[in-house]
């Protein structure tokens, strides 16, 4: 039997450690390193992360160190497991040396991408926002860097386009757990060879910066419905209308001689029972299904509008406009 200590944090991770869990004569998990609980919501109740709360309801050893590398009891408590591997997915740390050096067999990280392209934090969302038609996992032997280790086997699976990065990540997840045994296994008994990186193809998946969130209306309407599949469920496409702050949930592109129209990018030429129409870049319109009012849980946008601006808008047709405005600290300099 392998002994293994899992190190992950968001419910991304939470379908590795559960297939790991269903092989119980093939794998010990003897302990679980994940995240420091934060608060969450509007009460800001401090919450433990999704990984924390399986290992919890089986018992198992939970280590939540603020800096891993920094945290002298749970090094000395690693070190004194004696694992055959280490395996992370979407831990949140870079490991140190200290940490690389402890399993026997070494530390096994899934990562959701075909690497060496979109090394970093957010590979599934910059995947949709580069309008990818593929994604996948890999599994690597880390090393001091970042996601550049060698790689012993890959997944591959193709992106919808009705695919938003919630959606995305789910697919990817519910697949990480038969690769990670798959994996272990064979590294186990010595029949996988690790790959190294080739040198070219590689891309980074840096965090998204806050501006990125705010839609830019002089987009043609194939972008910005990329953009807003790459932003949902987090941290959510941003907009405003009559100076009200908005979510997006869902759009496409929308192709039809009644909308065709030169008024200014973002306005609001119509409600139909698809949505709303809005003019946007390149001469071409979008249409939003969903949308979500400050305070309010994400809704149908037609039913929304029918109640809040129909009237309005019958009275003074494109009159109304989305804007993109941006917080004076995410402001580009002029």
């Amino acid at each position: 039997m392998l002994k293994l200590i899992f190190m992950g944090t968001p419910a991304f991770a939470v379908p590795c450690l559960q297939t790991l869990l269903n092989h119980p004569e093939q794998f010990s998990v003897i302990g679980v390193v994940t995240q420091p609980d934060k608060p969450s919501g509007r009460g800001k109740k401090l919450t433990p992360p999704p990984v924390k709360a399986l290992a919890e309801a089986h018992n198992i050893p939970i280590h939540q160190p603020t800096r891993l590398r920094t945290d002298e009891a749970t090094m000395a408590w690693l070190e004194a497991q004696s694992p055959d591997f280490i395996v992370t997915i979407a831990f949140g740390q870079i490991l140190p040396k200290r940490v690389l050096d402890v399993p026997k067999l070494g530390v096994v990280n899934v990562h959701a991408s075909l690497l060496p392209a979109y090394r970093g934090a957010n590979p599934i969302q910059w995947a949709v926002f580069n309008n990818e038609p593929q994604t996948g996992l890999t599994t690597m032997f880390s090393d001091e860097g970042v996601d550049t280790g060698a790689m012993l086997l890959t997944e591959t699976l193709d992106i919808s386009p009705d695919d938003n990065t919630g959606s995305l990540a789910e697919k990817l997840s519910l697949i990480a757990g038969d690769l990670l045994v798959k994996t272990l296994t064979q590294v186990a008994e010595g029949t996988l060879t690790p790959t190294p990186q080739p040198e070219t193809g590689i891309s980074l998946a840096p965090k998204f910066k806050k501006e990125a969130s705010f839609l830019d209306w002089a987009l043609p309407s194939e972008t910005l419905t990329t953009h807003i599949r790459a932003l949902t469920p987090a941290p959510s496409a941003v907009t405003f209308l009559a100076g009200e702050r908005f979510k997006i949930g869902k759009s496409s592109p929308w192709e039809s001689e009644d909308f065709v129209n030169e008024t200014p990018n973002g306005t609001l030429l119509a409600i139909i029972k698809e949505g709303l129409i809005v003019q946007v870049g390149n001469q071409t319109q979008l249409c939003i299904h969903q949308l979500q009012p400050a305070g309010k849980p994400l809704m149908n946008a037609a039913d929304w509008a029918r109640n809040a601006i129909a009237k309005p808008l019958a009275e003074t047709p494109y009159s109304l406009r989305f804007e993109r405005i941006l917080p004076d600290s995410e402001a580009p300099a002029s």
